[in-house]
């Protein structure tokens, strides 16, 4: 592969074998994999793709679709490595980015790609192999021409294949197939009993919930993706529902494009339907938590989605959290979009503007979490106030909870203390409103104070005097039952 061509300069063409190989380790998993060739029958207009896989005699898995197809020239093309430059202006429907995709996506699944296709109206396909095993021996980039016999045997595999899969979809003639022969993660890194069991956990897993929630919005506008014997559902991670909050979207401008950011708060409601296993808030395997965060449309493919990008930690307080990102594929550059498509960078020029919604969202989205508990106490009618153990009161810190002291048994017991009594069980009390509505405000340093709810200094000073009386130190009195009820400036005054 090596020599010598002119003085000073020597030939050093890679060995295609280990390129490949090398190229194809992008962090794809099965499901990546499959969403950047589904990405491919998006972008030549496919509105009919399947995924099928045949464990009758090996591994063997055909991704088919129905869009415009290629002639020789345009095959031979795709299968180049890479097969486009990355600087080149893209169609707006686009979803490719560096010509690579599907070679890495296939080559991280197996060591035998194969492309049939034929231009939509044509009956005769062509059909050209990348096939690691006979790249050894040729070691040179030796694309094999399928013979007519060939692709007809692949063809009639492809057939009896659908046919054995439910759900096949009516009249349907594929004009391009992409065939993985053989699954070397599978085939070579698992006990016999155990490869077939982790390929079809891998399926149902993992394979159809990534496809239905990041093609969610094609599928909406009408896409069918048939996996084996399913077509798959939509799963729209921000849901038409009233009880959705939308914040105000933001826009940031760079480069003559622009990026869209919108935070969406989910529900109080969802932290119980979730614990569901259909819903409309979380798919199947996975938690409000594992869904809280970013999600990141790529020309409306969701590229990336749950998790804060190491922005921000994933905590239970956000979980009812969502900011949408849109953005274009002529900003790739910029995002420093992976060769998988599963990681952008926020760019320095939008950081301010990313981190204003940032900071909205995750403002609204704990105010709900913490409001979980408050939606539950309703204002009661006049005449059952006061049977209620707490009472809600909109203040311009929000609906706040206090304990309710015209509850009967509250009231029973004050009655029945003596003054001193009266005064310390004030005191108690008021801690307690202010503690519970301090945590509900996200740990703020504001005294929350009503008038119902105040307490005078001959109150606290009789407090303070029964709690030295129990052996109480003054640091403790000060931190466990003044500072929730006094502000620091006057707490000197009183202690």
């Amino acid at each position: 592969m090596n020599k010598p061509i002119d003085k000073g300069l020597h030939l050093c063409r890679p060995n295609p074998q280990y390129l490949i190989k090398s190229i194809a380790e992008q962090g794809y998993s099965l499901e990546t994999a499959f969403a950047d060739l589904i990405d491919n029958s998006i972008s030549a207009e496919a509105n009919n793709i399947e995924i099928l896989t045949d464990t009758t005699s090996g591994f063997m898995v055909f991704i088919t679709d129905n869009g415009i197809g290629m002639t020789k020239e345009q095959l031979i093309e795709s299968l180049s490595i890479p097969s486009s430059d990355l600087d080149n202006e893209r169609e707006v429907k686009d979803l490719g980015r560096f010509g690579l995709g599907l070679k890495t996506a296939s080559f991280s699944q197996t060591r035998n790609l194969t492309v049939l296709s034929k231009k939509e109206g044509d009956k005769k396909y062509n059909g050209f192999s990348w096939d690691v095993e006979y790249l050894k021996k040729t070691e040179d980039w030796t694309l094999k021409v399928l013979t007519d016999d060939e692709i007809n045997i692949l063809l009639r595999t492809y057939y009896a294949s659908s046919d054995m899969h439910l759900n096949k979809f009516e009249n349907y003639l594929p004009n391009t197939l992409v065939i993985w022969q053989g699954l070397f993660k599978y085939e070579n890194y698992l006990k016999e009993q155990n490869k077939i069991k982790a390929l079809n956990s891998d399926l149902s897993d993992n394979v159809e919930e990534y496809l239905s929630i990041s093609f969610h919005r094609f599928i909406t506008r009408g896409l069918k993706i048939r996996l084996n014997n399913k077509i798959l559902n939509e799963f729209d991670p921000f849901p038409e529902v009233e009880s959705i909050i939308k914040l105000p979207k933001r826009v940031g401008n760079i480069n003559s494009s622009s990026i869209k950011f919108e935070g969406f708060v989910i529900p109080y409601e969802a932290i119980k339907e979730s614990k569901e296993h259909f819903n409309r808030w979380t798919t199947p395997k996975k938690s409000l938590m594992d869904m809280e965060g970013l999600y990141i449309y790529r020309g409306d493919r969701l590229i990336s989605y749950g998790g804060w990008h190491g922005i921000i930690k994933r905590s239970g307080k956000m979980q009812l959290g969502r900011m949408k990102i849109d953005i274009g594929n002529d900003l790739d550059n910029v995002l420093k979009l992976n060769v998988a498509k599963s990681q952008i960078e926020i760019p320095f020029e939008l950081k301010s503007e990313f981190n204003r919604s940032l900071e909205d969202l995750k403002e609204n989205a704990q105010k709900e979490f913490y409001n979980v508990g408050l939606k539950e106490i309703k204002n009661t009618h006049r005449e059952d106030k006061d049977k209620e153990l707490f009472r809600k009161v909109y203040t311009n810190k929000g609906a706040l909870i206090y304990l309710n002291y015209s509850n009967p048994l509250l009231n029973f017991l004050f009655e029945s203390f003596d003054d001193d009594q009266r005064k310390m069980f004030k005191v108690l009390t008021k801690n307690i409103n202010a503690v519970f509505n301090k945590n509900r405000q996200f740990d703020s340093d504001t005294i929350i104070n009503e008038d119902n709810d105040s307490v005078n200094l001959d109150e606290i000073e009789t407090a303070i005097a029964k709690l030295r009386e129990l052996g109480i130190d003054e640091d403790s009195i000060r931190k466990t039952y003044i500072s929730n009820i006094v502000s620091k400036k006057d707490i000197n005054h009183i202690l």
